[in-house]
């Protein structure tokens, strides 16, 4: 007998209601969606199985336990006529059915998406200092992976971190940060040598500072 056919013979008609009172669907369709499911859990399960230490995993997934509680229904009232009744069923599906249906999975959607704020996500390691932009931002961007909305985000620094991100980024900005690594008499210098030459000069600014001064510069000898 297949493992398959084991564990479907363990879901009897009192274990089906169980599960359709729980979901708030019809025993009929409870049992169909057991079916397709349980093919795809046993299949999963014995793939992962055959790799190493899978089968240690799988004993810790089975053992482990989540009570979930269904307290929430939606409900979704369409009219229809006597004569909609006259239609085939694919049609009657299409017409009304459907867009009910629709209606039904949006407002889901909505209520599942309203979650995010009881949902507690971390990156990182625990320990270890925020001293870049790219380990800060690995925080929006899990956020962003699970489509949590932007407009009321807010990130805490401690002191430490703080000034580890700070030390990390050099950009000359007008508020007096960053690094300066030429200064705008120096650039003006290198320009003007550069065009005695007619050698072509490339310039790397970061930061609205760095970049005011190479444009200063440049218009400084424009006519050189």
């Amino acid at each position: 007998m297949a493992l398959v056919d084991e564990v479907q013979q363990h879901l009897g008609s009192s274990e089906i209601n169980q599960i359709s009172q729980q979901l708030g669907i019809s025993p009929g369709m409870a049992q169909t969606a057991i079916a397709a499911a349980i093919p795809m859990i046993v299949g999963g399960m014995a793939g992962h199985a055959s790799q190493p230490q899978g089968a240690t995993s799988i004993q810790d997934a089975v053992e482990g336990k989540f009570s979930l509680a269904v307290d929430k229904q939606k409900g979704v009232d369409f009219k229809f006529t006597s004569s909609d009744l006259t239609l085939r069923i694919d049609k009657l599906s299409e017409r009304i059915i459907k867009p009910a249906m629709v209606q039904l999975a949006n407002q889901i959607d909505r209520d599942l998406t309203a979650l995010y704020k009881n949902v507690w996500n971390w990156v990182g390691t625990p320990g270890l200092t925020v001293d870049s932009f790219a380990d800060f931002a690995k925080a929006p961007e899990r956020l962003d992976l699970g489509a949590v909305p932007q407009d009321e985000r807010s990130a805490v620094l401690s002191p430490t971190d703080q000034w580890a991100v700070l030390g990390s980024q050099t950009a000359l900005m007008l508020d007096g940060s960053g690094v300066q690594i030429t200064t705008r008499d120096e650039l003006v210098s290198i320009l003007r040598r550069g065009a005695e030459a007619a050698f072509p000069v490339a310039v790397h600014a970061i930061g609205d500072r760095a970049n005011r001064e190479a444009l200063d510069a440049f218009e400084a000898t424009h006519d050189e």
